[in-house]
């Protein structure tokens, strides 16, 4: 399904591993309901019926979104724990996968994380 990026590629990887089972509890924010009822708007349609490269997918709670307008999703991370946890999720209708070989083109490339960061309430 997704899988993770080699280690020491960043050094926030230790920070989310060691997180990830609680990365999602920011979307259980009552503050922060509002801007992600507006993400949930505004991120499908710009993935409709294409092939996306997710970076930083986390434990694919955007990923889920994302699937249910795109044609397909690559979905990748540092984390094995992350990953892990976004392996448990069911992704429909888009189907969710492990990065290709890298040959071919994808059109489309999503990073979640700025999903997650305070925007001050601005989106």
């Amino acid at each position: 399904m997704v899988t993770k990026v080699p280690d020491g590629a960043c050094g926030l990887a230790d920070y989310y591993a060691q997180r990830a089972a609680e990365y999602d509890d920011v979307y259980r924010k009552p503050e922060r309901q509002a801007d992600l009822a507006r993400l949930r708007e505004l991120l499908p349609p710009l993935v409709a019926g294409r092939r996306v490269l997710e970076v930083a997918a986390g434990t694919g709670y955007w990923t889920r979104l994302l699937a249910t307008t795109a044609a397909g999703i690559t979905a990748t991370d540092i984390n094995a724990e992350t990953l892990a946890i976004a392996a448990q999720r069911e992704y429909s209708p888009a189907p969710v996968c492990e990065p290709p070989t890298p040959t071919g083109s994808m059109p489309s490339l999503a990073s979640s994380t700025w999903c997650s960061a305070d925007s001050g309430g601005r989106i």
